[in-house]
């Protein structure tokens, strides 16, 4: 006998469909749109594993313009590595590594639905619940973008369903949950620590309201505190290489420009926290969800959650700026935690509309988030020249596979090399001394030159280096390099 299905998750199933044809048009492109350079850097990382070196404590970029390799330590690279692997049996294209990004998103939400349900919502506000956050304008934006942070979220969310699950019933599944997606979450990116403040608020409250500390808070303290040590390790060892990096200082860099820190914070309040992360149309219920009713139970973890992510987003303002809107992602959670706590006071109060609302609700959503977002993915929003993205396929056939290029212009020092599948030595600012070409052709191997630069290929003491132009395409040529290389 069939069971019954399961009308409220079955309708969850239905917004990841229609998630998946909304990105649609992504999933057979290359990196484009709002971030391509941290998706470019990111794609290095997947294509090397893949390709070159499946030693998950060896990230690789594409240059090697540091003289000591191309191994780049940033984040733990486990959603690169694990991307890099399906590759290996799937084969490499850019819609497996979208479809891979799309599952941790889903991953995700459907967590988030099993933490709505365990904070007593019922079934159908957990489906719409998670229904809106799939939609939130900011997860939409990136669920099939190559980003580590899809998978942190996806972390930091089992990591909340697992501790409260712990606070419920302490048995050692949830304990365990808990500290392995605490690990992945940290593990995959930085930031998403801040995540176990949650379980410190529980260790004190326990403290605070018993007069002494369970054996039970105790045992989440220490199993946690093991599991994502190694995390820890990676960043104690990683973070003494990495160049100068706003992040490390935030508003605490030398002379801090305090007009321009007060500018961005007004642009959180007044467009990144109502616009991008919620929607304007979930405004009105996260407002209302922190009004106190009758017998909806606030959810008190949510605040210290909430107070450390805005002290992230003030101390990192200056490097998260008004552009860097992924930063944002550790608001989701308890943002939208508090979304279905207003929808679940002003439901009480419209008893007889709450199901035609809630499916209006649904589907404005939708409809407005898609709205708001669709023009990031665009080719004109990608910070690279865009011949690159045109020309692509000329540009990679144009030099065969393994050749180690010189590429400029590229301040990224990964797209250019990633849309032409090329790995060697990038340059900017049209800064390219002949002698400089003439050292990578006798002593680096380098045998060809990508260039959208006229100032540099144009140059009398470069003329002599250049062998034969192998194609024009738009504003970027390739050149043979004189001299046989290595």
């Amino acid at each position: 006998m069939l069971k019954k299905v399961n009308i409220p998750l079955t309708l969850l199933a239905l917004g990841g469909i229609i998630s998946l044809l909304l990105h649609l048009s992504l999933l057979m492109d290359d990196v484009r749109g709002r971030h391509s350079w941290r998706q470019s850097q990111t794609m290095w990382n997947i294509r090397n594993f893949e390709r070159h070196d499946a030693n998950i404590m060896n990230p690789r970029a594409s240059y090697f313009n540091s003289g000591q390799g191309n191994i780049v330590r940033y984040e733990f690279p486990i959603m690169q590595w694990s991307i890099g692997m399906v590759q290996k049996v799937l084969g490499d294209h850019i819609a497996v590594v979208r479809i891979c990004v799309f599952l941790m998103g889903l991953l995700a939400v459907f967590g988030f639905y099993r933490l709505l349900l365990l904070l007593d919502v019922g079934a159908w506000l957990a489906a719409l619940g998670a229904g809106l956050f799939l939609f939130s304008p900011l997860l939409h934006t990136y669920i099939v973008s190559p980003l580590p942070d899809i998978l942190a979220l996806a972390g930091s969310v089992w990591y909340l369903y697992g501790t409260l699950a712990y606070q419920r019933t302490p048995e050692w599944r949830w304990l365990l949950l808990s500290g392995a997606a605490l690990w992945l979450a940290t593990a995959a990116k930085l930031p998403f620590l801040m995540f176990s403040v949650v379980s410190i608020y529980f260790f004190f409250q326990s403290i605070i309201q018993t007069k002494r500390l369970s054996k039970h808070n105790l045992r989440l303290a220490v199993v946690q505190l093991l599991l994502v040590a190694p995390a820890l390790a990676w960043y104690v060892w990683v973070i003494p290489t990495w160049p100068e990096n706003p992040v490390l200082k935030g508003i605490f860099a030398a002379d801090p420009d305090w007009e321009n820190i007060r500018r961005i914070l007004l642009f959180y309040l007044g467009t990144t926290l109502p616009s991008f992360i919620l929607n304007p149309i979930l405004v009105v219920p996260f407002i209302a969800g922190f009004f106190r009713h009758g017998g909806i139970r606030i959810h008190t973890w949510v605040y210290p959650l909430a107070a450390i992510t805005l002290l992230y987003a003030v101390l990192q303002c200056t490097a998260i700026s008004t552009f860097h809107d992924y930063y944002f992602l550790p608001f989701l959670p308890w943002m939208y935690v508090m979304v279905i706590r207003g929808i679940q006071v002003i439901g009480t109060r419209l008893p007889k509309y709450a199901t035609w609302a809630g499916g209006i609700l649904a589907v404005s959503v939708v409809v407005v988030s898609h709205s708001l977002v669709a023009y990031k993915w665009l080719p004109a929003h990608s910070g690279y020249n865009p011949d690159l993205f045109t020309y692509q396929s000329e540009l990679k056939a144009a030099v065969p596979d393994g050749s180690l290029c010189v590429m400029l212009n590229d301040p990224s020092y990964n797209q250019f090399s990633y849309m032409v599948d090329k790995m060697g030595y990038i340059f900017q600012d049209d800064n390219l001394p002949a002698p400089w070409i003439r050292d990578m052709i006798d002593n680096k191997g380098v045998t060809y030159l990508y260039s959208d630069s006229r100032a540099v290929d144009e140059h009398p003491d470069v003329q002599p280096l250049l062998d034969t132009l192998l194609l024009e395409a738009g504003t970027i040529r390739v050149f043979r390099l004189a001299g046989k290389g290595e």
